[in-house]
């Protein structure tokens, strides 16, 4: 018999395969609990979320909902994966997969406030994913920062549907809510639509960029609090982002955005350069006056309802030493200018200094790099690509088509310094049609992790030159970074037309064809990687998933084995291998590739 290990009650093995560890979180409607399930010999941690709903048209309504939930959920790895459900008399089980992370309440408490540029990228992040489950006529109904996971690798999940909470009319039953978060119109009037989860969508973009939970600002303001927010900013943001965190929290739904598309559209007014620019003329104007830059506010200490998903270290908080150092500077040169002579000292440096950094950018200093793809899928946010139409209809007629690019110069100490930034920024400014300064900048961006801004560069160097193939493959990286999935596929196509033999173009291009349902034009994808390079681990591995899913079990169990010849020590494919022989009965097969698998993921 087993006994929750906080509070030392009965927990019962729920279908005789998931095993209560012990009680995570209890809310007015929902008790969660840590398990394990049986039949899962790796990677078998999981969540049990009890729910009580005692009308039984919600029962019917929630199972229903729950079908397509489950559905969206394997599809999208931006959901949390629902891998059962159980109705038992008034109690509705929900088993969930156990993601990794933190939670976005948990993360901010620990990492601070969010950049307006963080903000942009977790609104685009999230809404395709809103997107895809309106379109289903499913609606989250308790949309908050602890119930968004922030993966290690900077992905957000959405988890904790309000399941119960029907999106018919009224839902019959229905808990008090977060307040701050919990949008009019299904606290007064028990109904919810999509333009319901976008409310809470503001108030979470309200939490990223104070640090305060909304139910401070509601304590403060009461319902009023969603016309008062801004007072709470500890820094200005652009008006464009302002105006669309305004609409988001509107009080009558109607006069919200109607759809997650909706506001991926408004997003095209937020000028990120404008951004960037603002960002700095702050700084600026904070380091002359003070001499340092404005301290950040003290971390806010919030309630942790969630003790087991803290899987991040703290990242270290940046010193303002080098700001000071930059005012000091500033002084020194001021006086230092004032001689004529020593300004000619002075400019002629600055001319061999810029001859210099010309001839760095235009060598090939390294080995070209890939960037990596997050393997994660999601509605496509066309936002991004009409960023890029808009950028390339505001521009100038390009003049200078014979700018050439040198897609290997990634120079490592470069990336990730603002300074980088702003000086390319300076040299786009004396040379509009210098396609490889908006490629350089797209790539400093895409490390900072803008893959918005990067994006826009990386379409102007295109729209200067067409013809480099690199260009492509990193839009294209960026593209599938943030969710764009067939957008990705369009520029790692364009890739293989301009180098038909570019083994990372099929690669990247299998694993997003893989991740929106084309399969079978994945499975083309990882035959020519396989012809191109006979040795490569990763692309018999995925090859044989793909296998797996299409029903090919033989087939799967043949390139795992080759993945296991050149990776022998990869617990996943064992795994994955033993799942395959289970399906075609080889349990002797099956057992030894699971404690193999076992072995490996214990050292």
């Amino acid at each position: 018999m087993n006994y929750c290990t906080s509070c030392g009650q009965r927990l019962v093995v729920l279908l005789n395969r998931y095993v209560p560890i012990g009680r995570m979180i209890t809310g007015d409607a929902t008790v969660a609990y840590f398990a394990r399930d049986r039949e899962g010999l790796v990677n078998n941690d999981c969540i049990i979320r009890q729910l009580s709903i005692q009308n039984p048209d919600v029962r019917e309504l929630a199972e229903l909902e729950l079908k397509g939930l489950q559905q969206l959920s394997r599809q999208n790895p931006q959901i949390c994966e629902i891998l059962n459900y159980h109705m038992d008399g008034e109690y509705l089980y929900l088993i969930q997969s156990f993601v990794e992370g933190q939670n976005l309440e948990k993360y901010l408490e620990s990492h601070g406030i969010f950049s307006e540029q963080d903000v942009v990228n977790f609104l685009n992040s999230l809404l395709p994913v809103l997107q895809s489950i309106h379109n289903n006529n499913i609606v989250h109904r308790d949309l908050k920062l602890d119930h968004i996971i922030r993966r290690s690798n900077g992905e957000f999940v959405l988890n904790n549907f309000g399941v119960n909470r029907q999106s018919t009319g009224n839902i019959f039953e229905f808990d008090s809510g977060t307040p701050g978060y919990t949008p009019f119109e299904l606290k007064e009037q028990s109904i919810s639509n999509p333009a319901s989860d976008l409310f809470g969508l503001g108030a979470a973009c309200f939490h990223l960029l104070t640090g305060k939970h909304p139910q401070i600002a509601f304590a403060d303001f009461g319902d009023d609090w969603t016309n008062q927010w801004q007072k709470y900013l500890v820094r200005d943001i652009s008006g464009d982002l302002s105006k669309v965190i305004d609409k988001l929290l509107q009080k009558n739904y109607r006069d919200r955005y109607q759809s997650a598309q909706d506001v991926l559209k408004a997003l095209r007014s937020v000028n990120l350069q404008s951004i960037d620019r603002e960002r700095t003329q702050d700084r600026s104007q904070n380091i002359e006056a003070t001499g340092r830059v404005r301290k950040m506010p003290p971390k806010v200490s919030i309630n942790k309802l969630m003790n087991t998903d803290d899987f991040q270290s703290n990242q270290p908080n940046q010193s303002s030493s080098t700001n000071s150092r930059n005012l000091r500077n500033r002084v020194v040169e001021k006086s230092f200018m004032k001689s004529p002579q020593k300004r000619m000292v002075v400019a002629t440096g600055v001319l061999l200094f810029g001859s210099l950094v010309t001839a760095m950018i235009l060598l090939p200093a390294i080995k070209r790099q890939f960037t990596s793809v997050d393997r994660f899928s999601g509605e496509e946010a066309k936002s991004t690509r009409e960023i890029e139409n808009s950028i390339l209809d505001s521009n100038s007629n390009p003049t200078n088509l014979n700018t050439s690019i040198n897609p290997q110069n990634n120079n490592p100490s470069m990336v990730n310094n603002p300074e980088t930034i702003e000086g390319l920024t300076e040299a786009i400014k004396r040379n509009p049609n210098d396609a490889n300064s908006y490629f350089q900048r797209g790539n400093n961006r895409a490390n900072s992790n803008d893959k918005i801004g990067a994006i826009a560069d990386y379409t102007k160097s295109i729209a200067l030159n067409p013809k480099e193939s690199e260009v492509y493959s990193q839009r294209g990286n960026a593209h599938s970074a943030i969710g764009n999935k067939k957008v990705a596929i369009e520029d790692y196509t364009q890739v293989i037309r301009l180098e038909p033999n570019r083994v990372d173009a099929y690669f990247h291009r299998a694993i997003d064809r893989s991740n929106i349902g084309d399969k079978k034009g994945a499975m083309e994808d990882y035959n020519q990687v396989i012809k191109l390079e006979p040795d490569r681990a990763d692309a018999y591995f995925d090859r044989g998933n793909t296998r797996a899913a299409l029903g090919d079990k033989k087939g799967a169990i043949e390139d795992l084995t080759k993945s296991i010849q050149y990776k022998p020590n990869r617990a996943a494919t064992y795994t994955n291998r033993g799942k395959a022989r289970t399906a075609i009965g080889d349990k002797k097969g099956a057992a030894e590739d699971y404690l193999q698998a076992s072995r490996l993921s214990n050292k």
